[in-house]
């Protein structure tokens, strides 16, 4: 069949979630009003009889088995001996499994038989609703998730035929990870989840990536022994975010931040733990340290220590009692939880209005003290639910889990191995590259460790061109036959997949798709085909840094997801790649299965996880590659995609400013310059950000260069650049950058961002100047960001015309697609600047601590009060622009001027002279 993913019923290769990495959300993969063959309905027919034949097959000879005994060590089997409902005694019911995977959009439900993995009765889904309070923003309240649990469990149990034949042995949960929960003292959320797709902590991340932990350097991908980039999905910069945003009224106040596995885990146990697989992957935690040792107290002196935790990351950044936020405790996938509470008991088998049960007397009902197995996060126990759990019998051989859906999703599978330190490591060249994140260490699960890829558009391309291109006008199966009539190659057209950027082996959130060699004897069977190919050859992209990261060649594919659906794709999926595929077709809910294989394993049913695969996946089909389309395909990605993508980056970025919202490009933007174009986006960063923008007036100015490539490696996102010419401070050797010094800048920092993945800074122009008009449009062609003007400049016109030359300025300033900001001296009064303030022009107000133009001034106190009060009004009339504080700033004064409400601190001395470097002087004044 071709499935069900669309309001139309066709079939699509895109799983019905906008999750990237997490979410295999597979609506309506069980059909509860069809009951054929396909869906693997459990129905009264002939199949049923034989069950029911069958029954006491599995007897459970040891009384003192886990799966007989509640948590007191009582056999719960006797519980039911002498009931006058019961129509089979306990040992001879068959043992079920039930399985609950919590997605981006719905929290689906099943049961399964916990020896073979059949599904008996029907698949429950319950979807819950997302809000988006601001762009970028996503958000769910977690009393939805227990309430569509409740409902999802109960529908299910319902839908099993003669319930008083089956009882459940456990239960196991995956969910969405990176969806964060802060908790009060009675577990009760204090505001709605940021959920793993929230944005807003993007300038929170750029802080945790400006510490350059061990812990980052371990996970994230380095570039040049650097990490560059942290995906703001993660749970550290999320909290983050909550402490400087929320601090007093969520922050301050959680007794508990976890994450939606934990929380559903804690309501049906009473057992706060955090899932192994999720913390050594999202965390970066030390997994198996945070398992094998509870954090302790020293006898004497009573410190706390956290085992596996990354306490030096949290210090770095100002969250040193995060560690003891976050759930203490800490179990691998497949481990026992706890046991579910009588409340959990009740609110799971309650009975539902839309009962289906023909058997008479209701839903199944589980039992108190049911254990509850430790799952994790969905994609990853959808690893479990391939079988992708361990090393290939040939030694080095390892697994490739390729999900796909709207994305792909690859994990490789690697061995662990001891070092002589007695410490966990994977027998890799480097830890990390730029190629992949990981290696995860023990995850999924212990004695295994996974390198991860991933490509941001895939299923996606085809419902995009389906939609949008071919106006829905045929069916995918139409569109497939007709590509399968088109030559390899598509007669020389080529399409990049990354239309939504690029995750691995290049992180480029910049990067843009295309379509190269079009002519007009191309069809739309050529596009389809050639989108179908570019993901192809970009999965090998992704296949060939990770087998290259990790020194390990996978010799298999197993792979899930809406491109099972398409046997056409599936099999160029196996030509481009040169691997054999394995497919469990497209109806096989890994995460759902993942969980019932954990739940077996953790009641003791099976040994293990590799023996309850063996027992619980059927046989998969296997696609093997054809030798003449490898050979075919392998030249045309040697010789034009494998080059394409660095070929038109620089064009790519460069075009970057007219979809934000430019009228045209500027000038730089159509230089020859494989460098040019890598600005920021006009759009301001947040009010809560605290940013330290150092100043390149106190640096070596013969090797300006080299310093600002010092203060990107530091984490600097924007630069203070002070132009001054003489006159307006009456100072003939106040005489600084000009146009041609600034683009010389620009250009350095463009570069080195380029080379090293990071984001192109901001460079904030603080013009100093007699007549800063003058100077707009030079400076808006050399590549400023900001463009601050001094309001005392404005005391050249009379005071009846101050306010308009202000106005016309800051007017000038947008038109031409900078900043506007305003700067001030230490005794000028802020009520003078609030009509141009309130025009709404204004990005940020630079408050000077000291009198611009000269050196060795300390800091003046009395700014203070004007951070202070600046701060009140704007929040009052409810306006947008940072406060920046320029001027004497050291780690003495930070402190201060953050209180007061400033968010960009302009530092020079202290950053270019610290003792320690760059870096450090950052933190400090961070923290």
């Amino acid at each position: 069949t071709e499935g069900n993913y669309e309001d139309s019923g066709e079939a699509s290769y895109e799983i019905t979630s906008s999750s990237s990495y997490n979410s295999m959300n597979q609506n309506n993969l069980y059909n509860p009003n069809e009951n054929d063959d396909n869906n693997n309905n459990f129905d009264f027919d002939q199949d049923y009889r034989e069950d029911l034949m069958q029954l006491g097959s599995i007897d459970d000879n040891n009384s003192n088995s886990p799966q007989n005994m509640d948590q007191s060590g009582n056999n719960y089997d006797e519980h039911d001996q002498d009931s006058s409902t019961t129509t089979a005694t306990t040992n001879q019911k068959r043992l079920l499994v039930l399985g609950v995977d919590g997605g981006t959009e719905s929290i689906r439900a099943c049961c399964f038989d916990a020896v073979t993995g059949q599904v008996v009765g029907q698949a429950c889904a319950v979807s819950y609703p997302t809000s988006h309070p601001h762009p970028g923003w996503a958000e769910q309240n977690p009393h939805d998730w227990y309430r569509c649990l409740q409902q999802a469990c109960q529908q299910t149990l319902e839908s099993l035929y003669f319930p008083t034949l089956y009882r459940v042995g456990a239960i196991c949960l995956d969910t969405t990870c990176c969806s964060v929960v802060a908790l009060d003292a009675q577990h009760e959320p204090l505001r709605p989840c940021l959920l793993w797709m929230d944005q807003r902590s993007a300038p929170q991340t750029r802080q945790v990536v400006a510490t350059q932990d061990s812990a980052l350097l371990a996970v994230n991908g380095p570039v040049r022994g650097k990490v560059t980039s942290l995906s703001a999905e993660w749970l550290t910069p999320k909290a983050l975010w909550i402490f400087q945003n929320e601090h007093q009224t969520t922050y301050q106040k959680a007794r508990v931040i976890c994450e939606y596995q934990d929380y559903l885990n804690f309501k049906l146990t009473g057992v706060l733990t955090s899932s192994a697989c999720n913390a050594a992957t999202r965390w970066h935690w030390d997994a198996k340290a945070a398992v094998e040792v509870e954090p302790f107290s020293e006898p004497k002196s009573g410190v706390r220590h956290y085992p596996g935790r990354p306490m030096s990351l949290y210090q770095s950044v100002g969250l040193s009692d995060l560690a003891q936020k976050l759930p203490q405790t800490c179990r691998n996938m497949g481990e026992v939880v706890g046991y579910l509470t009588p409340q959990a008991a009740r609110d799971l088998s309650g009975k539902s209005s839309k009962s289906k049960n023909k058997g008479g007397g209701g839903g199944l009902e589980l039992d108190t003290a049911l254990p509850v197995i430790q799952g994790g996060p969905d994609a990853f126990v959808g690893m479990v639910g391939l079988g992708c759990v361990g090393q290939q019998q040939d030694e080095g051989q390892s697994q490739l889990c390729l999900i796909t859906g709207s994305s792909h999703l690859h994990c490789l599978v690697l061995p662990l191995t001891t070092g002589n330190d007695g410490d966990d490591q994977t027998k890799t060249p480097n830890k990390s590259s730029g190629g992949m994140w990981g290696p995860y260490l023990n995850a999924p699960l212990p004695g295994l460790a996974f390198g991860e890829g991933g490509q941001s558009s895939t299923g996606s391309l085809l419902k995009w061109a389906k939609h949008e291109i071919f106006d829905d006008a045929m069916s995918y199966k139409e569109m497939d036959e007709l590509a399968s009539e088109i030559p390899i190659g598509s007669d020389g057209l080529l399409a990049l997949e990354t239309f939504q950027g690029s995750r691995t082996p290049v992180t480029d959130p910049l990067a843009r798709g295309a379509m190269i060699g079009l002519t007009l004897s191309h069809t739309k069977a050529h596009i389809w085909r050639a989108l179908m190919e570019a993901v192809c050859f970009g999965t090998r992209a992704c296949l060939d840094a990770l087998e290259r990261s990790t020194g390990h060649p996978c010799e298999t594919i197993t792979l899930a997801g809406g491109i099972a659906r398409s046997p056409l794709w599936l099999q160029m999926h196996a030509d481009v790649t040169n691997k054999p595929i394995k497919v469990y077709g497209p109806d096989h809910n890994a995460p759902l299965l993942g969980c019932a294989i954990l739940a077996s394993v953790g009641i003791g049913i099976h040994p293990n996880v590799e023996t309850a695969v063996r027992a619980m996946l059927p046989e998969p089909e296997i696609v093997y590659p054809n030798p003449q389309a490898v050979h075919d395909y392998n030249r045309i990605y040697q010789r034009v995609y494998s080059k394409l993508s660095s070929k038109i980056r620089p064009l790519v970025h460069s075009i970057h400013s007219i979809r934000n919202g430019h009228d045209e490009p500027t000038e730089e933007a159509f230089e020859d310059d494989e460098y040019v174009g890598m600005s920021v986006s006009n759009d301001r960063l947040p009010l809560s950000e605290t940013t330290i923008s150092p100043s390149l007036l106190a640096c070596d100015f013969g090797s300006i260069r080299r310093e600002v490539k010092r203060c990107m490696d530091a984490g600097a996102t924007r630069f203070h650049v002070d132009v001054f010419d003489g006159v307006a401070t009456n100072s003939p050797i106040a005489f600084t950058f000009g146009p041609d010094m600034v683009r010389m800048i620009a250009k350095a920092a463009k570069k080195h961002a380029f080379d090293n993945g990071l984001e192109s800074p901001s460079l904030d122009l603080h013009m100093c100047v007699l007549d800063p008009a003058r100077f707009v449009e030079p400076m808006a062609i050399v590549g400023a960001t900001s463009f601050i003007f001094q309001w005392e400049a404005m005391y050249h016109a009379p005071p009846f015309a101050r306010k308009k030359r202000a106005l016309a300025l800051a007017k000038s300033i947008t038109d031409h697609k900078m900043k506007c900001g305003v700067s001030v001296n230490p005794e000028t009064a802020i009520w003078r600047i609030k009509p141009l303030l309130a025009s709404g022009l204004v990005s940020v107000v630079d408050v000077l601590a000291v009198k611009p133009g000269f050196g060795g001034q300390s800091f003046q106190s009395n700014v203070l009060k004007k951070i202070l009060y600046l701060k009140e009004w704007r929040d009052r009339k409810g306006l947008t622009f940072d406060i920046m504080v320029d001027g004497g700033v050291t780690k003495e004064t930070a402190k201060s001027v953050k209180e007061a409400g400033a968010n960009v601190l302009v530092a020079g001395s202290f950053v270019f002279k610290h003792a320690q470097g760059i870096q450090a002087a950052m933190k400090e004044l961070l923290i």
